[in-house]
């Protein structure tokens, strides 16, 4: 009973990719004690490279998918307010830790594919990177619809997605899928083999104009889109839509 508890415990750890980033972190720290957050992933210089120009001291901004704040103590000082969301308690304690010297930045649980609770229009920039790779292609859509909710006129998205565009990366990721495939599991940390097409096309038709697209040849294979809501957001709200004509008599 014991062996087979402790199997699930691994599985579970194994296929969770936050539980799995603290066993490695908790590691590190054993070494380092300063050990910078982020450390089972590649540097963002591209991301924050196409980050940068849309950042200024009167910028309300949303991170989703914050993590430990790897990306979220760089913005910070940045920007007039921060709100860091992510889907983990467990990587919200660890960027509560990392963030305790930035006063602007408010950490915030988010649940599911929607930004519920925020309104409508609500910050000048919204963010995300390594984060909407391990969507599949319906929930990184709503996803997206959701960020254009919340991003008021004029306002940017900047979000990263591993796409196979390029033939080194297409063969990493092929690799990668073929093992998984004979192990007969698809894990979260299993990055979604993208086309940058595909990523701008979701982003237009959810009303954003991409108007910046930045090509990483590093080995990590991002491909990171800035999106403006400058264009319109489908209407999903049924009183709004018009009304039906009444059917005609026979």
């Amino acid at each position: 009973m014991l062996r087979s508890a402790w199997q699930g415990l691994w599985h579970g750890i194994r296929n969770d990719g936050s539980l799995l980033w603290l066993t490695e972190l908790h590691r590190v720290r054993r070494m380092i004690p300063d050990a910078a957050p982020g450390v089972l992933w590649s540097p963002p210089r591209t991301f924050l490279d196409a980050l940068e120009p849309y950042l200024g001291p009167d910028v309300r901004a949303l991170e989703i998918g914050c993590g430990a704040g790897r990306i979220a103590v760089r913005v910070a000082p940045a920007v007039g307010e921060l709100v860091a969301v992510d889907s983990s308690s467990a990587m919200l304690a660890e960027a509560r830790r990392n963030l305790h010297a930035a006063p602007n930045v408010r950490l915030h649980r988010n649940r599911g594919y929607t930004l519920r609770d925020f309104g409508d229009s609500t910050f000048d920039l919204v963010f995300s990177h390594d984060v909407f790779r391990q969507f599949d292609g319906q929930q990184a859509f709503a996803f997206i619809d959701e960020v254009r909710r919340v991003t008021g006129p004029g306002g940017h998205f900047v979000v990263s997605f591993d796409v196979i565009d390029a033939r080194e990366w297409a063969r990493g990721q092929l690799l990668g899928l073929r093992a998984a495939a004979r192990r007969g599991r698809f894990g979260p940390n299993h990055a979604r083999p993208y086309a940058a097409a595909q990523v701008d096309t979701m982003l237009e038709i959810a009303g954003f104009q991409v108007v910046e697209r930045w090509h990483d040849r590093s080995p990590a294979p991002y491909y990171v889109a800035v999106g403006e809501a400058s264009g319109v957001r489908p209407e999903t709200n049924r009183r709004n839509r018009p009304k039906a004509e009444p059917p005609s008599d026979p």
